[in-house]
C-alpha cells in the first residue's frame, strides 16, 4: 500500500485510491495511480513528507497522464511553513491535452501562496532550501461537466518522474510525451543510484524515490576561482574560461577530431541523469564551440551542429557498473544511455576505463533487445587517457571487457 509511504485525505462522501501500476510508465517499473470519487464539492489527496534543500534548482518536472475532467488539479508543496500551489486545471496547455500524456514543468515562481492573502507568487523561490512536504490533490468543481446525474465525479490521473530542475523557464510549460514503447525484458543488471522510478519489493511498494529524483546539478570553477553552479551560470563560465585560455583542445568524438574550433569542458561529474534547458542549449550555439561534457565514467561530446538542430532541453542519461576480475583476465564496465530527445546527428562517448592499460584491447558488446544479449561488435585500443570512444546511438547500452 502506498499509504506506508504517503498520506491521504478527503472529503466526507469522497474517495481516494493509491496504487502502482506498470502498464502507464514514463520510465523505470512503475507509476502512480491517482484514482479518486468525489461529491460535486468534495475533493481528496495525498501528501508525503520529504525534507529536502531544492536551493540549486528553479522548477518541478513531472510526465503525468490527466483523466480529462479538469477539476482543479493541485501540486503541492510545502516549504518554510508556507503551502505553495500550481493549479493544472488553470493551464490551456494541460486542459488541451485531454487524456493524452504530457510532460511538466512548471517554474517555482508560478506556485502561489495558499495561506496568504491575494495568492501571491514567488514565494517559493525564495523558501526552496526548505522543502518539507510535497502533495497531490483533486478539488471537485460543482456544477462542471464532468460531475454527473448523481452529484459525482470520478476520474484517474497518473503521474511519473516528479523531480526538481533547473530549467530556467518564465512560465509553465506543458509538452505532449512521446509515445512509451512497449516494456521489454529486463536488461542484466545495470546498478544506478539515481533512478527517478526504481522497482519495489511488497514491503516497500512505492517509496519516495518513486516520485522525487535530487538531482546534482553541473558545476564550473570560473576565471577568478570561484565554483558556479546551475546551466547558465556553467555555460558562460566554462565558455569565458576556454576563451581566456584559447583552450583548443580535441572533441572526445575519435572519429571526427576537429582540432581548429574551440572545444568547451563542463564538469557534471556526479551526474547521472543531466537536463540542459533550451536557453542554455541556445547560448551553447551562439558560442559556436563544441562541448564536452563530463559525467560519472564518460565524457559526452555535443557538435555545435547537434547543439543547432535541438529544439528543446536535451536530457540525457547514463548508467554505469564496472565489475573487476570479471573473468579470463577482464575487468568489466556495463554502461547504458539515453536522451529523451532524437538527436539527428551521432554524441559520442568517451568512456574512461583504466589508464594503466593504456595500449591495451577493449572489447565492446552492444545489447541486442530482441535477443536479449550481448553481441560483439568492435575492439578499440585503450588510448593514452585510459578511454574508448562510441557512439551513443549505436552503442545505447553496451558491456566493455578491458
Amino acid at each position: 500500500m502506498l499509504t506506508k509511504s504517503w498520506a491521504t485525505n478527503k472529503a466526507t462522501g469522497s474517495t481516494i485510491t493509491l496504487s502502482v501500476v506498470q502498464d502507464k510508465v514514463n520510465e523505470g517499473d512503475y507509476a502512480m495511480k491517482f484514482a479518486y470519487n468525489e461529491t460535486s464539492d468534495g475533493w481528496a489527496g495525498a501528501t508525503i513528507s520529504k525534507e529536502v534543500s531544492w536551493a540549486e534548482c528553479d522548477a518541478l518536472s513531472f510526465w503525468t497522464i490527466p483523466d480529462g475532467n479538469l477539476q482543479k488539479t493541485v501540486i503541492q508543496i510545502t516549504a518554510n511553513g508556507n503551502v505553495y500551489e500550481y493549479y493544472m486545471n488553470l493551464n490551456e496547455d494541460y486542459a488541451a491535452a485531454g487524456t493524452k500524456a504530457v510532460r511538466v514543468t512548471i517554474p517555482f515562481a508560478e506556485f502561489v501562496a495558499r495561506d496568504i492573502t491575494g495568492n501571491p507568487a514567488g514565494g517559493l523561490v525564495e523558501d526552496k532550501g526548505s522543502i518539507t512536504s510535497f502533495g497531490l490533490w483533486v478539488n471537485a468543481i460543482a456544477g462542471s461537466d464532468a460531475v454527473d446525474e448523481t452529484g459525482m465525479v470520478s476520474g484517474t490521473i497518473y503521474y511519473d518522474s516528479i523531480t526538481a530542475v533547473s530549467a530556467g523557464l518564465d512560465a509553465a510549460r506543458v509538452e505532449l510525451a512521446e509515445d512509451k514503447p512497449e516494456v521489454k525484458p529486463e536488461k542484466p543488471s545495470i546498478e544506478n543510484g539515481n533512478t527517478s522510478s526504481q522497482k519495489h519489493d511488497a514491503n516497500n511498494n512505492a517509496s519516495a524515490e518513486t516520485f522525487v529524483d535530487t538531482r546534482v546539478l553541473p558545476s564550473f570553477t570560473d576565471v577568478n576561482g570561484k565554483k558556479v553552479s546551475g546551466w547558465e551560470n556553467v555555460v558562460t563560465a566554462a565558455y569565458e574560461l576556454a576563451e581566456l585560455t584559447a583552450d583548443r583542445v580535441p572533441l572526445a568524438n575519435a572519429f571526427e577530431t576537429e582540432t581548429d574550433r574551440l572545444s568547451v569542458n563542463i564538469n557534471a561529474m556526479d551526474v547521472t541523469e543531466l537536463v540542459i534547458p533550451l536557453n542554455a542549449i541556445q547560448k551553447m550555439v551562439d558560442s559556436g564551440a563544441d562541448y564536452n561534457i563530463f559525467m560519472v565514467a564518460e565524457v559526452i561530446t555535443l557538435t555545435n551542429e547537434i547543439l543547432k538542430d535541438v529544439r528543446g532541453s536535451l536530457d540525457l542519461k547514463l548508467y554505469e557498473r564496472v565489475v573487476k576480475e570479471f573473468g579470463e583476465g577482464f575487468d568489466a564496465m556495463f554502461i547504458s544511455s539515453r536522451t529523451r530527445q532524437t538527436l539527428n546527428r551521432p554524441a559520442y562517448m568517451n568512456i574512461v576505463l583504466d589508464k594503466e592499460k593504456t595500449g591495451k584491447l577493449a572489447y565492446i558488446y552492444q545489447f541486442v533487445e530482441e535477443k536479449q544479449v550481448y553481441e560483439f561488435q568492435t575492439v578499440q585500443a585503450i588510448s593514452e587517457i585510459g578511454t574508448v570512444c562510441v557512439s551513443m546511438d549505436d552503442y545505447a547500452s553496451c558491456l566493455i571487457l578491458y
